[in-house]
């Protein structure tokens, strides 16, 4: 047996268990801090969230004001984490550089003695210290982006006008009808989908479309009055400060006023521009709006298409053109509200109030025993905030370029839940069963018991009733003696 090694004289006498007992309650105090001050800021801004000028606040000045609390909840989050963690980043400034005095070179003859040997490290010690170098970079390194993988448009789209017959036949009739006309070529088509200018053929790969798209006469024969073609890429511009109405001459020279649309705004671009644009659409926020200048979003084609400039002088105005990027978007299904496409889902219906799958939307009622009228705040199925699970503004609604983290995840489905139990207290929710209490009395009441009413009845015919023998289960107990 070894013989047991004498204590360091430079060593702390304490133990470990109470070494780790300090720093859970020194982390405890720093939590506490951490608690009065960041807590009031939270409850105010959510306050104000959840209040009713802001309900009431339309779309498009609601949409600044969720960027806002976006990124004051990423700042809290951070200074509160800084604050437990007590570090805090400052790239400006550097560390102070301690020059170190130079260490002679140790000769063969002599050895370090053993007062000058550092203690060994411990496990308090390295609780004590800050984080090690490699783990603070892999904590700041951001999560790799995927990339999308971009697959060909294998698409035959039908144009065909609002009032067509073949819309109201739906698209299931039309792929039928589809590949009897086709007869052998039929497996080429593989769906037919709804679009909002008509229907669009699937196929399964290019040399497939390649195929179909050698069927282009058939198939306008076969629905007629239609216009058969492949998807073309578009650019698209948003034009701002378009005037709602113009004047123009009548062959009498009479002025009248006329409303711009698009028979009117796509000559005007083609004479300065020299391009010809395909489609043309006013946006929804400027129908609502009813302001004087109006907002369109115009199409080219991208095979022979130009950059237009920033600012185009038509309709007696100078319009501003500004070219509308693509970008990725987030697909949520309407069925049971998760991430993927509604089609492919398989999973049972859910609310989308309060994400029960017991009912759905139409038939939500309310979730606690409030009286009438009453409206419990909704319940996201994501992050458990008072608000519906399609809400754009949800704080872990995914987004592709910019993923979250576990601990965000962490932080923001906790600070969810918190807002929810205050809306809840807000709302004055009642979740104790109602029971009916009986009128106040001089003495207990007694349940009383109807009477009894016992009639004269036949004797019964059934046969006696079997009991259950629990031996008879038994395949091994012994038999009984017969006499």
């Amino acid at each position: 047996m070894a013989p047991p090694i004498p204590p360091n004289p430079g060593h702390s006498t304490h133990s470990l268990a109470q070494d780790l007992t300090h720093l859970v309650k020194a982390a405890e105090v720093r939590s506490t801090d951490a608690q009065r001050v960041f807590y009031p800021i939270a409850n105010l801004w959510d306050s104000y969230v959840q209040s009713d000028e802001v309900r009431k606040l339309p779309a498009h000045l609601r949409k600044p004001l969720t960027k806002l609390c976006t990124e004051i909840t990423a700042i809290t989050n951070k200074h509160f984490e800084s604050y437990i963690k007590g570090i805090y980043s400052n790239p400006s400034a550097t560390p102070p550089q301690v020059a170190l005095p130079p260490t002679p070179a140790p000769t063969p003859a002599s050895r370090p003695s053993p007062q000058a040997r550092t203690p060994p490290a411990t496990y308090a010690s390295i609780t004590a210290s800050t984080t090690p170098a490699p783990l603070a970079k892999l904590a700041q390194q951001k999560p790799t982006v995927k990339t999308a993988i971009t697959r060909p448009d294998t698409r035959l789209f039908v144009r065909i006008g609002p009032s067509h017959p073949a819309r109201a036949a739906g698209s299931f009739a039309l792929l039928t009808a589809l590949k009897q006309a086709l007869g052998t070529d039929a497996p080429l088509l593989k769906e037919v989908l709804a679009i909002p200018s008509g229907y669009a053929l699937c196929t399964s790969s290019p040399k497939d479309l390649a195929a179909l798209i050698q069927h282009t006469a058939l198939i306008g024969n076969k629905i007629s009055d239609c216009r058969v073609e492949r998807p073309q890429p578009w650019v698209s511009y948003r034009l701002t400060n378009v005037p709602r109405s113009v004047r123009l001459l009548d062959p009498l020279l009479q002025v009248q006023n006329h409303t711009v649309t698009g028979e009117i705004l796509h000559p005007a671009i083609q004479d300065i521009t020299g391009q010809q644009p395909v489609h043309s659409t006013e946006t929804l926020s400027s129908k609502e709006e009813g302001l004087f200048n109006t907002s369109w979003t115009v199409h080219f084609l991208a095979d022979a298409h130009k950059a237009l400039p920033r600012r185009l002088r038509i309709l007696g105005t100078v319009v501003q053109a500004h070219e509308v990027k693509t970008k990725l978007k987030t697909i949520q299904c309407t069925r049971c509200y998760q991430w993927h496409n509604t089609r492919t889902c398989a999973r049972p219906q859910h609310c989308n109030i309060c994400g029960s799958y017991d009912h759905s939307a139409d038939s939500h009622t309310l979730s606690c025993n409030a009286v009438a009228p009453h409206q419990c705040p909704p319940k996201c199925l994501h992050c458990k905030g008072p608000h519906p699970a399609d809400e754009l503004s949800c704080p872990l609604r995914p987004v592709p370029l910019h993923p979250k983290t576990k601990p965000e995840m962490a932080a923001i489905l906790k600070a969810s839940k918190a807002a929810r139990k205050r809306a809840i207290v807000a709302a004055n929710c009642v979740h104790t069963p109602v029971t009916d209490v009986p009128m106040a009395s001089s003495g207990p009441v007694t349940p009383t018991r109807p009477p009894v009413t016992v009639t004269a009845t036949a004797p019964s015919t059934l046969p006696a009733p079997r009991f259950f023998n629990p031996r008879s289960l038994n395949a091994f107990s012994p038999l009984a003696n017969e006499d």
